[in-house]
């Protein structure tokens, strides 16, 4: 529940501590900011503002940003130290915790998935007939887009989008197809900035 109903809070110390605060004990950016009465929208500002070097949304992005490094810092390390085996001397006796690191890499992986999830690639080589298949569809759909617009029932302008988006996929049909194996297209993959 939102601790704050009325105005909207001033971007000060107190409510950048506030937000910060419920950053770094876990709550997602929106939540943090919802819980102290700041709307999606007005946080996102003071974040534009932040990057825009206007005070004092340059120390509430900063201390967004730090809050936010200091928490995935813990889970890490979190991670990490449970992954072994604690051994204890309890009533002179060794005792052995078995570690457990599944909820600190589980959080990791919902909250920056890009970088702590596991990357799947799939193989996307059609088969001969398949390709064959897809390339004859989409030449079909080409002309037919192209009869569509002489006889006035597509604009020229529609025409063209719905022509370069069946280029795109022809193209890239045409890519994975010749693509030897999984790694190959995992590097054209990269060289297109995804």
């Amino acid at each position: 529940m939102s601790k704050n109903h009325g105005r909207p809070t001033d971007c000060n110390t107190e409510s950048i501590q506030k937000i910060a605060q419920d950053i770094r004990n876990g709550l997602p950016r929106e939540s943090a900011a919802r819980i102290n009465g700041i709307s999606k929208k007005t946080f996102y500002n003071w974040i534009d503002k932040g990057r825009l070097d206007i005070e004092p949304y340059v120390r509430f992005l900063y201390a967004i940003e730090v809050a936010e490094h200091e928490l995935e810092q813990e889970l890490v390390t979190a991670w990490i130290s449970c992954s072994t085996d604690k051994v204890y001397i309890l009533d002179g006796k060794e005792v052995v915790r078995k570690g457990d690191w599944k909820a600190a890499e589980t959080f990791l992986k919902r909250r920056k998935p890009k970088d702590y999830s596991e990357q799947t690639f799939i193989n996307l080589k059609l088969e001969n007939e398949a390709y064959l298949s897809e390339l004859e569809k989409l030449a079909k759909l080409s002309e037919e887009i192209i009869v569509q617009m002489s006889a006035g029932k597509v604009s020229a302008e529609v025409a063209a989008t719905v022509l370069k988006a069946l280029e795109e996929r022809r193209h890239v049909i045409q890519t994975v197809d010749q693509a030897e194996d999984i790694e190959e297209i995992q590097n054209k993959l990269k060289g297109l900035g995804h």
